[in-house]
């Protein structure tokens, strides 16, 4: 009982003491007053800044744009040759077109097939631009004389191009048919021949031909069957002037009429028998058909008048117009 009351004591006496909390004591503040002079002032400057930046930018793309992208760009590609460069020497090319054009030139070779022609022609244009090349490497071209013909060379090809340009300003279609009357006036009518012809190699069968014609055999029919002579459809040789056929022929065909038929005539290429269609005076072509050599007559015409007028422009001396010597005068 004693414990009890004693333990009771000491837990009394032991007690923790609680001190009392202080809480803060939450207070409402108040609002603060919004400054609307330094907002709408911040705002403004933002989006002014917002406008600089914008057109600082596309400035500075369109100063990229007009000197960096606008500049050529070179890029260095393996070099391949134009479908039109046929040949090069060293810098130097020589086209399809040069080739043709030379081809052009030369008369002669305008019945020839162009591929045919074509590697000789190549190879010489090659052979003429090397041997030009080393003549201009060892100084040729410097050689006075040298210069001289070329100047010769350059004064006629400059004088054909100005002909041909002063030309087609002044010749006119009056010009063209200015010559083709001219050519008709002075045109002397020929007589020539319509004629078909049967050809055989023999006398005796010209002659087996001879009779079954005069039989009533059809001219065309047996002239396909029997005639040697494949470029004649039907035998028939069309119209053509005494001087188209060879004298044994032409002697035979201009002595029959109109619708006669002759004997056996014996020709280099073996023996005939003519028929002949029909005669009659020649007439002068169609404008049409002579056109373009109307054009060189009136051409030949006109040089004349574009020289004199050119002459008549600039001083012309000639200082030496004969070199016949004058007889020495007497003593």
């Amino acid at each position: 009982m004693k414990k009890i009351k004693k333990s009771k004591q000491k837990s009394a006496s032991q007690a923790v003491v609680v001190q009392p909390i202080h809480l803060p004591v939450v207070t409402e503040l108040p609002r603060p007053k919004i400054a609307w002079k330094r907002f709408f002032m911040a705002s403004f400057l933002f989006i002014l800044d917002i406008f600089v930046w914008t057109y600082v930018f596309f400035r500075l793309f369109e100063i990229y744009n007009n000197y960096y992208l606008s500049r050529p760009v070179h890029i260095a590609l393996p070099q391949q040759h134009k479908e039109n460069v046929v040949a090069k020497i060293g810098n130097e090319e020589i086209s399809l077109d040069e080739v043709k054009a030379f081809v052009a030139e030369v008369p002669q070779l305008a019945e020839v097939p162009f591929e045919q022609v074509y590697p000789n022609i190549l190879e010489m244009m090659i052979n003429d631009k090397v041997i030009a090349n080393g003549a201009k490497r060892h100084g040729v071209i410097n050689d006075p004389k040298i210069k001289k013909m070329i100047q010769m060379a350059s004064d006629q090809i400059i004088a054909q191009a100005y002909l041909a340009r002063e030309m087609e300003k002044a010749l006119t279609e009056a010009d063209v048919r200015a010559a083709y009357d001219e050519e008709v006036k002075n045109f002397k009518p020929e007589e020539e021949v319509h004629a078909r012809h049967i050809l055989v190699l023999t006398e005796k069968q010209a002659q087996d031909l001879l009779i079954q014609l005069k039989a009533g055999a059809d001219f065309g029919l047996l002239a396909d069957q029997k005639s040697i002579d494949k470029n004649a459809p039907q035998g028939d040789l069309g119209y053509f002037t005494r001087e188209m056929m060879i004298p044994e022929f032409a002697e035979s065909v201009f002595a029959m009429k109109k619708g006669e038929l002759s004997g056996p005539v014996h020709t280099a290429y073996g023996w005939h028998i003519i028929q002949v269609e029909d005669r009659r005076p020649t007439q002068p072509p169609a404008f049409d058909q002579v056109r373009e050599q109307m054009q060189r007559i009136a051409v030949e015409k006109k040089i004349p008048e574009i020289l004199a007028a050119e002459r008549a422009r600039q001083k012309v001396e000639i200082i030496r117009p004969t070199l016949v010597e004058r007889p020495a005068e007497p003593v």
